[in-house]
C-alpha cells in the first residue's frame, strides 16, 4: 500500500488473524472502540454468501492492511495543526510496530 500504509500477510485462519492483530494493536496502546465485520454489512446488502471481511483474506492466509496515520491526517486541514501532526507521527510509528509481533508473518 505505497503511501497509504503497510500490509502483512498472516499464515493463519481468519479468527486467529483477527485475534493476533487485536493483541498487537493493544500492545502498542491502541484500543478498539468498535469492530465492523464488513462481511455482515455486505451480506445484508449483497447476499448471504459474501466472504469474511474484517481482515482481508488472501490465498494461503489473511492480508492485514494498516493505514498510515500521517497520510490520514493529511486530508483536509488536520495536518496543519502541530499537535495533530505530532500525534499522527507517533501513531504511524506505533502502527508500523504492530506488524512486528505477528509471528509467521510476511510483510507486504
Amino acid at each position: 500500500m505505497t503511501g497509504l500504509g503497510s500490509s502483512v500477510t498472516l499464515d493463519r485462519p481468519f479468527d486467529a488473524a483477527v485475534e493476533a492483530v487485536t493483541a498487537a494493536l493493544s500492545a502498542e496502546g491502541f484500543g478498539m472502540t468498535a469492530r465492523i465485520d464488513l462481511d455482515r454489512a455486505f451480506a445484508e446488502k449483497l447476499g448471504p454468501d459474501f466472504r469474511r471481511y474484517a481482515v482481508e483474506q488472501s490465498p494461503g492466509g489473511c492480508l492485514v492492511r494498516i493505514a498510515d496515520a500521517g497520510a490520514m491526517m493529511g486530508i483536509g486541514n488536520l495536518g496543519e495543526s502541530p499537535e495533530i501532526a505530532t500525534l499522527a507521527t507517533d501513531a504511524a510509528a506505533r502502527l508500523i510496530r504492530v506488524t512486528m509481533p505477528l509471528q509467521g508473518a510476511t510483510k507486504g
